[in-house]
């Protein structure tokens, strides 16, 4: 009887091991109350502030490292770390351009006390002007990923300078030198490099020559096949660093060795001090910059006379930081950039970018690599794996500046911040729906179910601003591609490309590979009347997909659709006869349609037919597989007699870009989709990138060459900065744009959405943070933990099978036990 009571028990205790199991998960999750991003379709790039770029660690990176202040989707800028700032402006004045408004001199923050980084150093004003002035370096010198953010040409304002404002002591200011190398190898240890200023003029440019005689020649200042070498020599850089940063350049410029440079001759200056550490005869000329401090950028080949927008940043005490501004008009979205690293951890990385998040090398000194992000904020990075685990993983910071006031408010809740990667936007989006995941910053990227997410019990449809993200079809410009460039010689890039190493070491292509012709004014013109936007809007954001929204306006202000030489633009109608009526204007084509029999009088079916049989011209148009866009385009350039060869070359989404446009090869096709930023509170902010012929570059990543290069459209970026109300002058190149150049089709724009567990709660401010140029939320504004879908969650360290094989097993000896009783 014993045996069977013992018998009975232990079955029973071996039932209810699972349930058993349910009270220690609970007791687990005590300890750990995360939260789950989801990301999709990006590649991971780099988290440095001086070359971070949007990727799929954006709330890893946004919750490690903070800036001094951050900027809500209406465009106000809040305290960070800095808790006060006062601006300093320019006084107005007339210029020869015109009357400068609303300029900024100076902007000076007070700073928070008791804020510690993620390795408990301290942050302060000397920690702070240490990170904006690394960001500055990096980007004139290391890496150019930013240099326009950072740089200013003062060139270009030379009719803008007033006597408050006038930065002619950076202009024409040569400094042209040369390192005799006739006996290079010949230099002992311990030897000066004299590094001597060039006397004859004419040479504007900043470089150093290689006289391979030794005799000052002032002819060619370059060897014969050789180029300019440009160093970066700064106050701030020792003379062990100017040695390698001149040993790389002559490495990779000349060739000779840059061993020579790096460990053995030492670079000084004993003479005038114009140059720091460089020994510099005095040439004649103004070189009073360099004695003012101000670093010089020689990115730029043509005219390196570049500066960095801030002057100075000045340690006016412990917690008060005064910066300095060379341009005319900043606001204090610009200090956005510079997020806050550990200048302890990193002062060997002053120079240098980090790259990724895998391992980097020591420090040039041997300083092992401490880590990736450490910075300030509400979460310290862990780990990240995009490969095995596909997953990312943040800790509370329990140090936080703002800690105990957060939590008093029942926020900061959360103690560990997960990312999830996904492959496509269907698996975040099931992701989604099942709990897996806790957020999504923005539902315009899933064909998801938008509707579904809002049903669920489970899930918070959070409703945001439109994004800032344009969906356009991008259309190789004719007139741009044939426009002699100063970047490139003065030839065109239809000239250039074919034999350069873009087109052969870049590309891969044979040498000679043909460039398109690009699309004219005409045919742009034409096929931005015909293109059904209303029906691509309507059909890739449904009623139940959250909605999207016409791009009335590249610039997102206003509707600015003037009229076009007597025929107004429908807006996101189509209009048939005026897309006709522009492309028979045109001589050319006109000839083509009436050798055709073509004329205003055919129907749309006849324009059709011309197009398959006999097409006046056929376009090639690079697109995702199945995408929507190709659908309506084929039809827009059917209606006007054209067709469209289709590339689906890009196997999933995401792939148009990281393979084809920031490649440079979408350059090889005559249209292909495209999404640009946009602040549509500062449109020039980003325009500038896009449609300046200053920003006109061979092809690659974020270049024109396939956009606008007009002087108008230049004038008015270089005016719009110095006018307080900018409205006219938005609509002004808006109007240019869409109307009369034409070089994109703006299709849309999508409502944006946050979805977020139910189960947390969050601040109103939160939910702000991303600023205007998309969503974002504030994990530390964030309160409670997740609700689940599931009632039976997993039991950690017991797979399911085996929980279903044990339940099988007690039921079966239960069974087995009762029959043994009834015998």
């Amino acid at each position: 009887m014993k045996v069977k009571l013992i018998c009975i028990i232990g079955v029973i205790l071996f039932m209810s091991t699972p349930f058993l199991g349910f009270v220690s998960f609970a007791k687990a999750q005590t300890t750990e109350n995360s939260l789950i991003y989801g990301a999709i379709n990006a590649v991971p790039k780099s988290w440095d502030p001086a070359t971070s770029q949007a990727d799929l660690m954006g709330y890893i990176k946004g919750h490690a490292i903070e800036a001094l202040g951050w900027q809500d989707t209406k465009g106000d800028y809040h305290p960070l770390l800095a808790e006060s700032w006062t601006i300093h402006p320019r006084p107005d004045g007339v210029s020869a351009a015109g009357t400068n408004q609303g300029g900024v001199a100076a902007i000076e923050f007070k700073l928070r006390e008791n804020v510690v980084f993620h390795d408990g150093s301290e942050f302060n004003a000397s920690v702070a002007a240490w990170n904006i002035n690394r960001v500055i370096q990096i980007s004139g010198y290391e890496n150019y990923q930013w240099n326009n953010i950072h740089w200013m040409n003062p060139a270009s304002y030379k009719n803008r300078f007033i006597p408050t404002w006038d930065l002619s002591w950076a202009i024409n200011d040569p400094e042209v030198s040369f390192i005799d190398t006739a006996n290079w190898a010949a230099i002992p240890d311990g030897s000066y490099i004299n590094y001597t200023s060039k006397t004859a003029s004419g040479f504007n440019n900043y470089y150093i020559w290689f006289d391979l005689t030794g005799d000052n020649s002032t002819s060619n200042p370059a060897p014969a096949g050789k180029l300019p070498i440009y160093c970066n020599i700064s106050a701030s850089v020792s003379q062990e660093n100017v040695s390698k940063v001149l040993g790389t350049a002559i490495n990779a410029i000349t060739g000779i060795s840059a061993s020579y440079t790096t460990d053995n001759v030492t670079i000084t200056n004993a003479l005038d001090g114009d140059v720091t550490d460089i020994v510099d005869y005095d040439s004649g000329l103004t070189v009073s910059t360099v004695s003012q401090g101000i670093m010089r950028n020689p990115f730029n080949t043509i005219n390196p006379e570049y500066i960095p927008a801030i002057n100075s940043t000045i340690v006016v005490s412990k917690y008060v930081l005064n910066v300095t501004m060379n341009r005319w008009y900043t606001d204090l979205g610009q200090f956005g950039w510079y997020g806050m690293i550990s200048q302890e951890a990193y002062g060997p990385w002053f120079n240098k970018s980090i790259p990724g998040y895998e391992a980097v090398p020591n420090a040039y000194d041997g300083t092992p690599f401490p880590g990736h992000m450490i910075g300030t904020g509400p979460y310290k990075f862990e780990s990240v794996d995009f490969v095995g685990d596909a997953k990312a993983h943040s800790t509370k910071f329990e140090n936080y500046w703002n800690a105990t006031a957060l939590e008093a408010e029942g926020l900061f809740s959360v103690t560990d911040l997960y990312g999830r990667f996904y492959a496509d936007a269907t698996a975040r989006g099931n992701a989604l729906l099942a709990t897996d995941i806790d957020l999504v910053n923005s539902m315009l990227q899933d064909p998801a179910p938008i509707a579904d997410v809002k049903a669920s019990p489970y899930l918070n449809y959070i409703a945001t601003v439109p994004d800032a993200s344009v969906n356009v079809v991008s259309m190789l410009s004719a007139e741009a591609i044939n426009k002699p460039l100063a970047s490139l010689g003065g030839v065109s890039i239809r000239e250039w490309f074919p034999t350069s190493s873009f087109c052969t070491s870049t590309l891969g292509l044979p040498s000679g590979t043909q460039y398109p012709e690009g699309i004219n004014k005409t045919v742009r013109q034409a096929l931005s009347y015909a293109y059904d936007t209303a029906g691509f809007v309507s059909a890739i954001y449904p009623e139940t997909s959250g909605g999207g929204i016409y791009c009335w306006s590249p610039w997102g202000m206003s509707s600015p659709f003037t009229d076009e030489g007597g025929v107004s633009h429908p807006g996101p109608d189509p209009d048939l006869t005026t897309a006709r009526t522009i492309l028979l204007s045109d001589p050319y084509y006109n000839g083509l349609a009436t050798a055709r029999g073509l004329s205003l009088a055919n129907t749309t079916a006849d324009w059709v037919d011309v197009a398959r049989t006999n097409p006046m011209k056929t376009f090639k148009f690079l697109n995702y597989p199945g995408s929507t866009t190709t659908g309506f385009l084929e039809e827009a350039c059917e209606v006007l007699g054209f067709a469209l060869d289709v590339h689906e070359d890009a196997a999933v989404s995401g792939e148009l870009w990281t393979q084809f446009v920031a490649t440079g090869r979408a350059s090889m096709y005559d249209m292909f989709p495209y999404v640009y930023l946009m602040n549509p509170l500062n449109p020039a902010q980003y325009g500038i990138y896009w449609y300046s012929t200053g920003a006109a570059k061979p092809p690659g990543w974020g270049y024109n060459y396939a956009h606008l290069m007009n002087s108008t459209v230049d004038a008015i970026f270089a005016n719009v900065e110095f006018l307080t109300d900018k409205q006219a002058s938005y609509d002004e190149v808006a109007d240019i744009l869409i109307n009369k150049e034409a070089h994109s089709l703006y299709m849309s724009q999508g409502t944006m959405g946050m979805v977020l567990n139910a189960g947390f709660t969050y601040a109103s401010w939160a939910k702000e943070v991303g600023g205007p140029a998309g969503p974002g939320i504030a994990i530390q504004g964030i309160g409670g933990s997740r609700s689940r879908a599931s009632t039976l969650p997993a039991i950690p360290g017991f797979p399911m099978a085996f929980m279903l094989f044990g339940m099988l097993i007690s039921v079966l000896g239960t069974i087995y036990v009762i029959k043994r009783k009834r015998k």
